[in-house]
Formats: C-alpha cells, sequence, structure tokens
C-alpha cells in the first residue's frame, strides 16, 4: 500500500539527486555572482528564471522572457545574425559568464556541435568546458534559440573558480597501472598492466550529486577486458591518489511495463506480451508508461549506487511493472511479483516505497 506515498524514501532521495534552485527560493548554496544575478533580472525586467546548482553555486538553466521590457536590455539578449549563433552565444556567456564561475568565456567555452532543431525551427550549440587547455570532466554549457533567432534559455552544468597547479605530477602510464592494480584487485578480471585510454581532467568530485568534495587534475582510466568489465577510474595526478570510479557497464537493469487497461483484474497480457521491454525504443506513446518507466530505473540506480543492491532482490531480478490498473485505485501496489500503478501513481516516491 501507498498510503504514506513514500515521504521516508523521497526525504532520502532528495540528499542524492540533483535538485535545481529557482531564483525567488531558498537555496542551500548562494549563487557565486550574485552582482550578475541582479544585472540578468534588471536586464529582463525580473522576468528571467534562474536555477542553481546547490554543488557549487553556479547557474545551471536560464529561461529567458520572450522579449525583455526595453530595446537597451533586450539587445544583450537577442540573436544579433541568424546566421553566427556562436556570436550570439558568447555575446550573452561573455557578458554573464561569471554566472557559471568562467574567467574567460573565448578561452573556456569550446563550442563542439551546432545542430538544427527540426521541430521548432530553432538552434541549439553545445559548449565544452576547459581549463589551462584541459577539459573539465562533466563541464558543458548549452544555448537555445527559437525560430526567431532569440536567444531563449541557457543551462549546463560548469565547475567554477578554477586555479589549481594544472602540471602532471605522475605519468599517465603510472596512473594507469594504480587504476588497473584497483580494478584487478575489486573485481578480479586479470587485466594485464595496461588499459584502453587514459587522459587528463579537471573533476569536480560529486558534481552531478549536488555535492562539492573537492577538485582535482585527474589522469581518466578506462580500465577493460573487452568483455565485462569496462571501468572509468579517476587518479589524482599530483599525488596518485584514487579520487572516483564510474562503472561503464550496467547490465543488472532489466524492466517490462505492461498496460492494465484499466481492468479490474491483472491483465491478460501478463507475463508473456508486455507492452515495453529493456532495449526497446523509449519513451512510448503512452504518458503513463514512460512515468513508471523511467521512475523504476531511477529507483533502481539509487539503491544499486546508494545500497550496492542490484534491483528489489539484491540478484538482479527482472522488474515487472503494470500501469493503468483499473482496480482499488487510487493506489499502486507490489505483490512480491509485480508492482501495478493506478492512473497518475507513477511517480519516484512510490516507486521507491512499493
Amino acid at each position: 500500500m501507498a498510503t504514506l506515498r513514500g515521504i521516508c524514501v523521497r526525504a532520502v532521495l532528495s540528499l542524492v539527486l540533483i535538485t535545481s534552485i529557482a531564483w525567488g527560493q531558498t537555496a542551500k548554496t548562494r549563487p557565486i555572482d550574485q552582482a550578475g544575478v541582479d544585472r540578468l533580472m534588471a536586464a529582463t525586467g525580473g522576468q528571467a528564471n534562474i536555477s542553481i546548482n546547490r554543488a557549487n553555486g553556479t547557474a545551471r538553466f536560464i529561461k529567458l522572457p520572450e522579449a525583455a521590457p526595453a530595446a537597451s536590455a533586450a539587445a544583450p539578449l537577442r540573436a544579433a545574425s541568424p546566421r553566427n549563433y556562436d556570436q550570439d552565444s558568447r555575446q550573452f556567456l561573455n557578458q554573464y559568464s561569471t554566472l557559471f564561475g568562467i574567467r574567460d568565456a573565448n578561452s573556456d567555452l569550446k563550442l563542439v556541435q551546432e545542430e538544427a532543431d527540426n521541430t521548432t525551427n530553432g538552434r541549439h550549440l553545445t559548449y565544452r568546458q576547459y581549463h589551462g587547455g584541459v577539459p573539465v570532466f562533466g563541464g558543458m554549457v548549452k544555448t537555445h534559440f527559437d525560430e526567431s533567432g532569440a536567444l531563449r534559455s541557457i543551462n549546463g552544468m560548469t565547475v567554477p573558480d578554477l586555479g589549481m597547479n594544472m602540471k602532471a605530477g605522475i605519468s599517465a602510464k603510472k596512473a594507469a597501472q594504480i587504476a588497473v592494480d584497483k580494478v584487478n584487485k575489486e573485481l578480479k578480471p586479470k587485466i594485464l598492466a595496461s588499459s584502453s585510454g587514459t587522459g587528463l581532467f579537471v573533476y569536480q568530485q560529486g558534481l552531478t550529486k549536488g555535492v562539492d568534495l573537492g577538485t582535482h587534475l585527474v589522469w581518466q582510466v578506462v580500465v577493460d577486458n573487452k568483455a565485462n568489465v569496462r571501468e572509468y577510474v579517476f587518479i589524482d595526478a599530483h599525488t596518485g591518489k584514487f579520487v572516483d570510479q564510474i562503472t561503464g557497464i550496467q547490465d543488472g537493469l532489466y524492466r517490462r511495463a505492461y498496460d492494465g487497461a484499466n481492468l479490474p483484474t491483472v491483465p491478460p497480457s501478463y507475463p508473456d506480451a508486455p507492452y515495453w521491454v529493456e532495449g526497446q525504443p523509449f519513451p512510448t506513446t503512452s504518458f503513463e508508461a514512460n512515468n513508471m518507466i523511467t521512475a523504476s530505473q531511477e529507483t533502481y540506480d539509487f539503491y544499486l549506487h546508494a545500497f550496492g543492491r542490484d534491483s528489489f532482490d539484491g540478484a538482479g531480478g527482472i522488474m515487472d511493472s503494470i500501469f493503468n490498473r483499473g482496480y482499488s485505485c487510487p493506489n499502486a501496489s507490489w505483490n512480491g511479483v509485480f508492482i501495478s500503478f493506478c492512473p497518475g501513481y507513477t511517480t519516484d516516491d512510490v516507486t521507491a516505497h512499493e
């Protein structure tokens, strides 16, 4: 039964999931550039929507109004030339770079992709963050233009105020050996002292979890056995100490979704004719199914990374879920075999609770 709506689970999830803090709300981390926020709000007549990354106080989403209140204020927010979106993007990024903790947008942000939006006739540009010529892991800014050529929104994740020593103290070969030894000790794949790739990065530990655990110059070492092990290991390039590790092979998650069709019993499609199975195209045409499938992955990922638990049984069990069930509504339940949801209950907290 989901009578408590997973209040306890929601509280735990809030500690580890990335949260956007809208400007005007109480933020756990203040913006690193209050003056820049004030300038942007003044330029848009208070109509800009700004979200702050609580890990480091940088802007992670900015939504601009369709038209600024005055021509003078609108100038830096509108595309000067529809044919040069990079120039127009940099005009804004240079003026408000300190909102992202970037000192010089021209040198610290490199354009890596520009693509047309065939749905809206707009344009999307992607910039990667660099410091001292070294890429910042996860550091990226995207600018979005509408069909009229106006800059409408900016989003991304950056690492601010970088002033570290950019000269590595250990070699890439040494870092690779440390990483390989660690993976061999933990996973025992019997990998020889080599790796498939090593590169230098700036790395803020905890960035994607909304916390700042320190920023390092690291060697990223890709350790794999060409079969069932592929680990991204981050070794401090100054000290040779282990910083972080990301698993590159995710093979434990397996989900099946079923349409309850608002029937008063378990649908006849269960278990042999699922609506959707792991690996099929996503999203589907069903809003409820999409919510359910997404929530199941987020719940799975939370328990895997927080507690090392692989699926509900700890052994990679198939996650069967039924949406649009037609009995005992409004509610959701787990019967030891599958989880089923009445319409409107396919949410993270209900999924984790059940």
